[in-house]
């Protein structure tokens, strides 16, 4: 058993490292890799969909469903030395000076901190594939049904880090990552601005949640808390002229 659960890290170490090489070698040629949907599938492919796979080769591997524990612990190994290989061929076959933002973050917090502190961050992958399938799924029917604001998530989720000429190795795949990140977090958040300006375009009783949620929705054509039912409507109707036709 445990020569079969070797080759099947083995097998995986390959795919993550000739997906990964390929990805940041295509990407700065094929632009339409770094936009939504297939940027979307290069994250699955890269993280989600590898541990699902290992997780039931795990346990098919074992004959029992705790094998996927193994399985499990195996892809995330592989990812992790992908990383560390790719860092190591990357910065030293690309003949560029590298901006080294882990080696200076490593030298103010250590080295085995930095990194701890980045792998931590990857389980909140599922939680972003969620919010992208619902930023799909979730809010297309609403452009149908109610006319909300068609975005083109082109316009937030262009990954372009990979065209910064010195940013090499480990640095470039987790900016790679955030680039990826905070676009679907920002065309979330405007999403979710049409929504609660449409069905609650009321302000918050609490004035210290005003204050932040104002750096981020539109809450200055909102009704005051205490309006009564003439004052939300007028409201409504004001936003409601104020919406893009699509």
């Amino acid at each position: 058993m445990a020569k079969v659960y070797a080759v099947f890290a083995a097998d995986m170490l390959g795919y993550l490292l000739l997906l990964t090489l390929a990805i940041v070698f295509l990407g700065r040629r094929w632009h339409w890799i770094a936009r939504p949907p297939t940027v979307d599938l290069v994250v699955a492919l890269l993280t989600l969909i590898p541990w699902i796979v290992g997780w039931v080769m795990g346990a098919c591997i074992a004959g029992h469903w705790y094998g996927g524990f193994a399985g499990l612990a195996l892809t995330v190994a592989a990812q992790l030395l992908t990383l560390e290989v790719f860092d190591f061929l990357h910065t030293r076959l690309s003949g560029k000076s590298s901006l080294r933002i882990n080696e200076t973050v490593n030298k103010l917090y250590g080295g085995w901190r930095s990194r701890l502190g980045l792998w931590v961050t990857v389980p909140s992958i599922p939680g972003f594939m969620i919010v992208r399938f619902w930023e799909y799924a979730g809010y297309y029917p609403l452009v149908v049904l109610l006319g909300f604001k068609n975005y083109r998530h082109g316009d937030y989720i262009a990954v372009s880090r990979h065209k910064i000429a010195n940013l090499v190795g480990a640095d470039l795949i987790w900016c790679l990552y955030c680039d990826w990140m905070t676009g679907q977090w920002a065309l979330g958040t405007e999403m979710l601005n049409q929504v609660e300006s449409f069905w609650c375009p009321l302000a918050f009783v609490d004035t210290e949640k005003c204050a932040k949620c104002a750096q981020f929705f539109e809450m200055g054509q909102w009704a005051p808390s205490d309006t009564d039912a003439a004052g939300i409507k007028k409201v409504i109707l004001t936003i409601q002229e104020k919406r893009p036709k699509n």
